[in-house]
């Protein structure tokens, strides 16, 4: 069917381009210039906030982030702007979210503009449905103790809990010498990213694993005193879901360093629920008074 579906598109493409200013084929004239931004709207499910999804159109490399209310938009360039003077052909809009299954639609580009009134897309440029996302993979970390002071060095403890939502999820993440995963992204409230903290049990080694049903990753680390600074630490495990089909080209256009292990994992676009860790610098207490 889905060749069937390529192949009517592609007559629709040669029919228009054949065609003159007043189209037989269609009964109104086309405005090709007026049809260049598409808009939608996402859903999560679940109560979730529908922002930071990324919406990125194919071979154009144009992209939104979606608002808290789910919304987006697509612009296309003006048709002189474009190679050729305006594209002609089929491309793929992608809505990401590295912890849900992508969905990809295919949109019909006319002399550099979208084609509006089809099955996806009305006649004023809206997708005629809401896109739902659906959640392969519920990520979730604990942090014990959750409250420290600055100068601790008491063991700390983080569980990892992870479930499946779907059959099964290939994941890939840090593996220490006890072959446990081990990699953890510690990252202060109000900081900048470039801030973050990885931290890898020895010797990290990264491997491709598959998930099913629920597992809990448990892992144990002494810090130095003072390793972290006053404030609030979201935690997060360093983890790549990996989605089959989903172009590299993707999540490059989100950041070019995306695949570094380091800090660039924050620009990956994920729900989560991260634990929090909250450092006090308190040296000591005494009869209520703190003594600096």
């Amino acid at each position: 069917m889905k060749q069937f579906y390529y192949i009517a598109i592609f007559i629709i493409i040669i029919l228009y381009l054949n065609s003159c200013t007043e189209n037989p084929y269609f009964e109104d004239k086309i405005d090709v210039q007026k049809n260049r931004i598409i808009k939608g709207k996402v859903n999560l499910g679940y109560g979730t906030t529908p922002n930071n999804v990324y919406i990125w159109l194919e071979g154009l490399n144009l992209f939104d982030w979606t608002d808290n209310d789910g919304k987006f938009s697509i612009e296309l360039p003006p048709a002189e702007s474009q190679p050729g003077d305006g594209l002609n052909g089929i491309y793929a809009l992608f809505f990401y979210l590295a912890n849900y299954k992508y969905e990809k639609f295919d949109l019909i580009v006319l002399d550099g503009s979208f084609r509006y009134d089809t099955d996806i897309i009305d006649s004023n440029g809206n997708f005629k449905e809401t896109v739902t996302l659906t959640k392969i993979l519920d990520i979730q970390t604990v942090v014990l103790p959750d409250n420290i002071e600055t100068t601790s060095k008491d063991t700390l403890n983080f569980d990892v809990r992870l479930e499946c939502m779907i059959d099964s999820v290939y994941v890939q993440t840090h593996f220490n010498i006890w072959n446990t995963p081990s990699s953890l992204v510690f990252h202060k409230e109000d900081s900048a990213i470039e801030d973050a903290i990885l931290i890898q049990g020895n010797p990290g080694i990264f491997k491709t694993i598959k998930l099913k049903g629920m597992e809990t990753w448990p892992s144990a680390f002494v810090f130095p005193s003072n390793f972290f600074s006053q404030g609030i630490f979201e935690v997060n495990p360093y983890l790549r879901i990996v989605q089959e089909g989903l172009p590299d080209e993707l999540l490059l256009s989100i950041d070019k360093n995306i695949f570094e292990v380091d800090f660039h994992y924050l620009y990956w676009p994920i729900k989560t629920k991260a634990g929090l860790l909250t450092v006090n610098n308190i040296e000591e207490q005494t009869y209520g008074i703190t003594l600096k």
